[in-house]
């Protein structure tokens, strides 16, 4: 069995987002194991944040939570407000200029082992920026912790490659766990669409190509309008979106009376898509296509059998399901030693 590690390395990714399906589905235990195989391979190893992690209590829940241990040598990106938090002996390297929700981000490098707290950049433009500056300080490979809330640390002009976290905390019920997982995986492994398509996508516009030629509107005309607006646009053969596509909007389009067989829907990126599963099959049900412009480099599924709730999965039974239902994707639980056949 390849380990997670080995294809890290075998796709030469440089930063690595780690997102989860909801809280408590193992991202900690994901950051971990990357810091000591990383760091037994000799790597130099930097580590950012998009919302926080690594704190000794929830502060949604009140909960006990897994820390987040470095090494000597990793580089942390963090607000300054939580480096005496650390029980790992710290030096302040830079400032980065950027505030977090904690106070300014600085990079500091681990001295002593322990542990860390990460409460980074919380702008995508940011974190951008503090992953080139994570990298020219001297880490080989950056680790990024998501956030439930932002998912836009996987996006392709964000990160190399993401890793998905999922587990009991989803839902109550395994195939649930595993069907809401596998309506996701489907979003991240949506088709790219043509050179041509993507050439129309225009920043803070939605373009419609309509009887053949593009009309050009600013995206807030299109949030929450009604069918009628569409309507309007019944000959439309494709609409880019340069921002995101809300569940309604792609709603109102099924309503709309557009010929939905002969119609194409473009989205930046599957960060941008906040839409129901339900909602995506009556698309295809009716013959429509949804295609992304830059693809995320999904490399793996880690599984959490265990929830803060008690309600806890048979860790051979979940890894088993959820392999057969999404046979894309390798599917790992770390603390078990499982991955993919």
């Amino acid at each position: 069995m390849r380990s997670l590690w080995d294809r890290v390395r075998q796709r030469q990714c440089i930063s690595v987002a780690v997102g989860g399906m909801a809280k408590n589905t193992g991202k900690t235990v994901v950051l971990n194991y990357f810091i000591k195989a990383a760091q037994a391979d000799r790597f130099a190893i930097g580590l950012t944040s998009i919302g926080r992690d690594g704190e000794t209590w929830d502060i949604l829940n009140f909960k006990r939570k897994p820390s987040i241990k470095v090494l000597p040598g990793a580089i942390i990106a963090t607000s300054e407000q939580v480096l005496p938090k650390a029980t790992a002996g710290l030096r302040v390297l830079e400032r980065t200029g950027f505030d977090g929700p904690l106070g300014e981000i600085v990079l500091a490098e681990v001295v002593s082992s322990g542990a860390v707290e990460l409460a980074g950049p919380s702008r995508r433009t940011q974190l951008v920026e503090v992953i080139k500056q994570l990298g020219a300080a001297g880490a080989e490979i950056i680790f990024i912790d998501g956030a439930l809330d932002r998912q836009f640390s996987t996006a392709p002009n964000v990160s190399d490659c993401c890793i998905l976290a999922t587990g009991a905390e989803v839902a109550e019920a395994m195939d649930e766990v595993v069907n809401i997982t596998r309506d996701r995986v489907r979003q991240f492994l949506l088709p790219v669409s043509s050179k041509a398509m993507a050439r129309h996508s225009l920043p803070g516009h939605v373009v419609v190509i309509n009887n053949g030629e593009p009309k050009v509107f600013p995206n807030h005309v299109t949030i929450n309008t009604g069918d009628s607006f569409w309507r309007k646009l019944n000959d439309a053969s494709a609409i880019i979106f340069s921002g995101s596509l809300l569940n309604n909007t792609l709603k109102s389009i099924l309503l709309s009376g557009i010929n939905i067989s002969n119609l194409t829907i473009v989205v930046k990126d599957v960060t941008r898509l906040f839409v129901d599963a339900s909602t995506i099959t009556k698309l295809f049900a009716s013959g429509g296509k949804l295609q992304i412009i830059r693809p995320v480099n999904l490399l793996a599924i880690t599984i959490n059998p265990t929830s803060s709730e008690g309600q806890d999965f048979n860790s051979l039974e979940f890894h088993k399901i959820i392999r057969q239902a999404i046979p894309e994707v390798p599917i790992y639980d770390l603390v078990k030693g499982l991955g993919p056949v």
